[in-house]
């Protein structure tokens, strides 16, 4: 899931899913809409707001945000439907009930706001740490009638990897909006019969330059860095499926809301290098 390249692009992205300027492409709100009439054929970006507090004070702590990429396939026998990291998997088949459309992964049963918005909100959870509670929102809205995986372009090379992908590239983001302001990326391309993700996680913002980051120790920037994959033709030379960055140099030439772009190189254990380039824009919705 959570190559490489995109990582430090993407970083921004984060800030469009949870509140950017940018337009709305669905409709208006309309009560009569019936989901056995819609055809939910699209890509559709899936937002989630959760709002965590505590559980001894109620006092509120932080929200927590995630952006994700689905692709919706709707027949007579339900609606097909992958995620962003899904490439080269078995497709999930969700059902519209009398309540709404419900996914198959997790069970979320979302109500139609309109023809292009869905929304599923949830009352009070327990918090994935202790002593927490959360409570929210998780919201599907359609940005195109059609399947759309054109996001950018990743170029990695090195050590039995060459891709150059550039019709195919997607990502997760996500982020906590407390007072680290840590923010997780992830970005997946096709690889063989599976996906190649990169894994980045780091500190606020990001703006154009070079940044130099050395796993465990402290940085400006970036906190973790690396790249994963469950193809056979990956393992074989990372056994682990991972390939964790020691060391790396990124040089970004453009980083503005949701559009980032620049050139990587990666050390990784025993001097292992991979390098590359990359160009991501994710505007959506």
């Amino acid at each position: 899931m959570n190559i490489l390249k995109i990582v430090v692009i993407v970083i921004t992205i984060c800030l469009s899913a949870c509140g950017s300027g940018n337009k709305d492409n669905s409709a208006a709100i309309n009560d009569d809409v019936d989901i056995y009439d819609l055809d939910l054929t699209g890509t559709w970006i899936y937002l989630s707001k959760s709002d965590v507090f505590s559980s001894d004070t109620d006092q509120f702590l932080y929200s927590y945000y995630k952006k994700h990429v689905y692709f919706f396939e709707d027949t007579s026998q339900g609606v097909h439907y992958s995620r962003c990291e899904d490439f080269g998997e078995a497709e999930y088949l969700g059902v519209k009930i009398d309540e709404g459309f419900q996914f198959e992964h997790n069970d979320l049963v979302f109500t139609v706001l309109n023809s292009n918005k869905l929304e599923h909100q949830y009352g009070v959870l327990s918090g994935d740490t202790p002593n927490t509670y959360s409570k929210g929102v998780v919201t599907l809205v359609r940005i195109g009638n059609q399947t759309n995986t054109d996001w950018g372009n990743v170029e990695i090379v090195g050590n039995g990897i060459d891709v150059n992908e550039y019709d195919t590239v997607c990502a997760e983001y996500s982020y906590r909006s407390d007072s680290d302001d840590i923010k997780y990326l992830d970005i997946y391309i096709p690889y063989y019969d599976d996906s190649l993700a990169l894994e980045i996680t780091y500190f606020g913002s990001i703006e154009p330059g070079v940044y130099v980051y050395e796993k465990d120790i402290s940085n400006d920037q970036f906190i973790y860095l690396g790249i994963g994959s469950n193809a056979i033709q990956f393992i074989n030379d990372f056994p682990s499926g991972h390939y964790e960055v020691n060391s790396a140099t990124i040089e970004l030439f453009k980083s503005e809301l949701d559009i980032l772009s620049g050139d990587f190189e990666f050390v990784g254990a025993r001097g292992k290098m991979l390098g590359g380039s990359f160009y991501i824009d994710l505007r959506q919705p």
